[in-house]
């Protein structure tokens, strides 16, 4: 029994430098994008900082790794090539959450590849803290601003304040809110949560005591989000509107975060555990394997890395290499009848489509708008299913009322109420995917993945069709019913890249003339 030579660790240590330098050369788009999202949202800007605290957090624990032997884990590598996997899915699905954390993830895993088991768990939660660099959260704002819009709403009117609610926007007798996305709380609970795993991790020994304050740094900050929120309206409510309203409103909202930062760490501090003694319970180490052992599986990682890397080139389409027909809508579906648009001034927002048709379609009386956005190829720069999607674009003047779903002619749309400052419009949207027309972005995005994989493309298409509210929202659904009686056996099981083909547009009547 033996302790770790200074050469042996040198040895591990410059092959993991290695790994995570080749990593990165070969995975370079994914790291130039987190940094890129580090350095344009304030929500990721910490990512900065959590690499310099892995290595302090791993440097502050090299009286244990000096004492345990370095010897590779070829099982490790099962696990990297899955978070490779999970990676390539990302990349050519342009879902960059799951590609950047994957990226992430993988840098941890390579070094218990080539440092072992007993080293990786000396240093494993300065590894796991590595996970907080992934610019990752975005998908809890909706539900966090519906929070928010419930919890304000609801203590307000506990209150005895009457209040008005349509959606995430409500009206009290001093004057109208709304909850946007910096309303939302993500910053507050992202940082919460970096701040406290990392306060957890130098303030208890006990696993279960770390847990169960990161479980409380992750509450927290939604709970105090809320009580923000109120308190915010209640100083623009009782001052007429003349104070929260504008910067003071950012001003207060950071001010009550470091009020409840500081509160965590003082309550937490009462449960705090005695420092660990370093010396007390080391595991000593063994004689670790042969140079070459080291050498050979580092060499086994990289060359995992670089056969995901050659997948992905040869399944990603770029822009430019894939040609299409300019689109123009049919003149004529069954009976109804094209003309020109009802909302012209209306533009929904797709991520960068390739095409967009925008058209109305009439029969007698009845008026029905067409809304197309066409992507016959997608990657991060140009997606169907992107969270930055919305019907009510980027323009403030119309509002989202209401969403949820309903079935129609064999498959369910998205039924989207939107009101602007002098009318109100139902909504059918929904995507065309690989296997025809879905609600589900979910359902949409796992058509593409595998369109992409298996070679058959990533064709998409959004559609929308909408009616004016008038006089009441049932009135409008039984027109919208009526207009896709007629389009829905088209395009309910027809894979938006043949439903855009010379042929496929023949069948469901849009043709590929030039575009007007």
């Amino acid at each position: 029994m033996v302790s770790l030579s200074w050469t042996r660790l040198k040895l591990g240590g410059g092959l993991v430098v290695f790994l995570w330098l080749a990593a990165i050369a070969l995975l370079w788009d994914t790291y130039l994008g987190i940094i890129d999202l580090w350095s344009r949202s304030d929500t990721y800007t910490h990512g900065y900082i959590v690499l310099p605290t892995t290595i302090y957090l791993v440097w502050r624990a090299r009286a244990r790794w000096l004492k345990v032997a370095v010897k590779p884990q070829p099982l490790a590598l099962l696990f990297v090539a899955g978070c490779l996997g999970a990676w390539l899915l990302g990349a050519v699905a342009g879902v960059q959450a799951l590609e950047h954390l994957a990226a992430i993830c993988l840098l941890p895993l390579l070094v218990w590849s080539v440092m072992g088991n007993a080293f990786t768990q000396v240093i494993l939660f300065p590894l796991c803290f590595l996970v907080f660099a992934a610019p990752i959260g975005d998908f809890l704002i909706d539900p966090m601003m519906a929070f928010t819009a419930d919890f304000t709403v609801a203590t307000i009117r506990s209150l005895g304040i009457p209040v008005y609610r349509e959606g995430l926007y409500f009206s009290l007798p001093s004057g109208d809110w709304s909850v946007v996305k910096a309303c939302s709380g993500i910053r507050y609970i992202i940082a919460s949560l970096t701040l406290g795993a990392l306060y957890s991790y130098l303030t208890y020994t006990r696993y279960w005591k770390r847990a169960v304050f990161i479980l409380f740094a992750a509450l927290m900050p939604v709970l105090a989000n809320g009580l923000r929120a109120v308190i915010i309206v209640l100083i623009g409510h009782f001052s007429n509107m003349e104070l929260a309203t504008g910067a003071d409103h950012l001003v207060y909202g950071w001010v009550f975060f470091g009020i409840v930062i500081f509160a965590m760490f003082w309550i937490g501090n009462f449960f705090a555990d005695a420092p660990e003694n370093s010396e007390a319970g080391s595991p000593q180490a063994k004689v670790g394997p042969p140079v070459r052992t080291q050498v050979t599986w580092a060499f086994a990682a990289l060359a995992v890395i670089i056969g995901f890397r050659g997948w992905q080139e040869g399944v990603q389409v770029e822009p430019g290499q894939t040609e299409f027909s300019r689109l123009v809508l049919p003149q004529q579906v069954d009976q109804w009848q094209l003309g020109l648009p009802l909302l012209e001034q209306w533009q929904p927002r797709y991520f960068n489509p390739a095409q967009t048709l925008h058209g109305a379609y009439r029969l007698g009386t009845d008026q029905v708008g067409l809304y197309c956005a066409y992507f016959p190829y997608q990657n991060e720069n140009s997606e169907l299913t992107s969270s930055v999607n919305n019907l009510a674009g980027v323009d403030r003047q119309w509002r989202v009322m209401s969403i949820s779903t309903r079935p129609i002619n064999g498959f369910d749309v998205i039924e989207t109420v939107l009101r602007g400052r002098d009318s109100e419009w139902l909504m059918w949207s929904w995507y065309q995917g690989a296997h025809g027309a879905t609600s589900s972005r979910v359902n949409a995005k796992l058509h593409e993945v595998w369109g992409i994989l298996t070679g058959r493309g990533s064709a998409g298409a959004g559609f929308v069709v909408y009616h004016k509210v008038d006089p009441d929202r049932q009135a409008a659904a039984k027109v919208l019913a009526k207009f896709m009686e007629s389009l829905a056996p088209q395009v309910a099981q027809q894979p938006a890249g043949q439903l855009f083909e010379r042929d496929g547009i023949e069948r469901v009547g849009i043709n590929s003339e030039v575009d007007r």
